[in-house]
This record gives structure tokens, C-alpha cells and sequence, in this order.
């Protein structure tokens, strides 16, 4: 029986690849819909839909007291997330979808380290030991590779 590490980290791969079908799929729909940011919208009233249809189904409705103890930073996710899908629309047909990707893990990964060695938001900090900063590198490396091979 697969550990529940393995099966996250299968998971965390199949939506990563997710990701890279989701921008051209998005930047169609904004070519034929009138541009990115109207592709975005209707990106996010599916999701909205879908996953509201996913609280009732599932019972998991927030109640008004839960969301109302929330602090107005926490709200920041969606934003993030739009900005995210917004971003990936406008610059998938410039540069496509390999070199998208390679640019957007090389942030993500450069977000996380700060992350971690900070300890934002987290219970504790991570130190960044040499492997890390070597693996940020290596992915730089691919981005050069990726802006040198036809992007």
C-alpha cells in the first residue's frame, strides 16, 4: 500500500501538470470569450460553481460565524490565484507553455525558500541549506535552456 506521502506527492505532480493544459485551455477561451482578463473571470465563475457544488454535496458549508472570523489578509488567495491565471493566460501564447512553466516553478520555488526560511505563516522556519539554493539554480539553468531552445 502506497504512503499517504507518496500519494500527496502523485497528487502534487498530477496537478502541477494540470496547470501547464490549463493556460492554453484558458487562453482559447480568452481569444474567443474577448482577452485574458474576461478568461480569467469565467475560469474562476466555473471553479466557483464547481466547488460550490462540492460544499452542499458534501455538507461542508461554512457557516457565516467561521467566515466572518476570518481577517481580511486571509481573503489575499484569491487574489493571488486570479493574478496567477490571469498572468498564465497573457503569456502562454507569447512564450508557451514549457517555458511558462519553467519560469512559474523557478518563482514558486524561490517564494518557498523565502517561505521556509521565514517561517511565514508556518509553525517553525526550515533552514536553506546549500541543496536547496542548488536546486533553485538548476531550475534558472532550465529556464535559460528553455529561452535558448525556440521560445
Amino acid at each position: 500500500m502506497m504512503s499517504v506521502k507518496i500519494l500527496s506527492m502523485l497528487a502534487a505532480l498530477l496537478a502541477g501538470s494540470m496547470i501547464a493544459f490549463q493556460a492554453p485551455i484558458n487562453a482559447r477561451l480568452g481569444g474567443i470569450m474577448g482577452g485574458p482578463l474576461v478568461a480569467t473571470f469565467c475560469s474562476f465563475a466555473v471553479g466557483t460553481v464547481v466547488l460550490g457544488g462540492l460544499l452542499v454535496a458534501t455538507g461542508n458549508v461554512p457557516r457565516l460565524g467561521e467566515v466572518s472570523a476570518t481577517a481580511p489578509w486571509m481573503w489575499l488567495g484569491g487574489v493571488l490565484g486570479a493574478v496567477f491565471v490571469f498572468v498564465s493566460i497573457s503569456v502562454v501564447p507569447v512564450i508557451g507553455a514549457a517555458l511558462m512553466i519553467a519560469l512559474f516553478v523557478a518563482g514558486q520555488l524561490a517564494g518557498a525558500l523565502i517561505i521556509d526560511k521565514t517561517g511565514f505563516l508556518l509553525p517553525m522556519h526550515i533552514d536553506i541549506g546549500w541543496e536547496r539554493i542548488a536546486a533553485l539554480v538548476l531550475i534558472l539553468c532550465g529556464v535559460v535552456l528553455f529561452t535558448r531552445s525556440g521560445a
